[in-house]
């Protein structure tokens, strides 16, 4: 007897499906994409956020700030967590401590204009 094998047809040279990734080949990615956002987002803003603790913490009675607000002022008085600012002689305003954006330093004060004194009143001549 004669032994017959039968081939389906184009089986032969078909190529193999493609291999699937391994678990290694999914992780990867996604780790690297966590070392992206930790380096280039997390790192930077916590070193920020640690800069600015410490000037907080800085301030000191005679300081010059500037708020968030754009206000710039010589702090008066230090409460838990405001902050009595002169802007002007004789005008005092109340800020929240975190909305401090910067202390001013003697070099960059000096650069700012002075307040002027008030307006002096005309006053009239009488006609002899």
């Amino acid at each position: 007897m004669e032994t017959i094998q039968v081939q389906p047809s184009g089986s032969a040279n078909a190529p193999l499906p493609p291999e699937q990734p391994g678990l290694g080949g999914l992780i990867a990615p996604f780790i690297l994409l966590i070392a992206i956002f930790y380096f280039l987002m997390y790192r930077p803003q916590k070193k920020r956020m640690d800069e600015h603790r410490s000037m907080l913490d800085s301030i000191q009675k005679g300081d010059a700030v500037v708020t968030s607000g754009g206000i710039i002022g010589k702090v008066v008085k230090i409460e838990d967590n405001k902050l009595e600012l002169e802007v002007s002689p004789g005008v005092r305003v109340y800020a929240v401590k975190n909305m401090v954006n910067e202390k001013i330093t003697d070099k960059a004060l000096a650069k700012l204009p002075q307040a002027e004194s008030a307006p002096k009143k005309a006053t009239k001549k009488k006609a002899a």
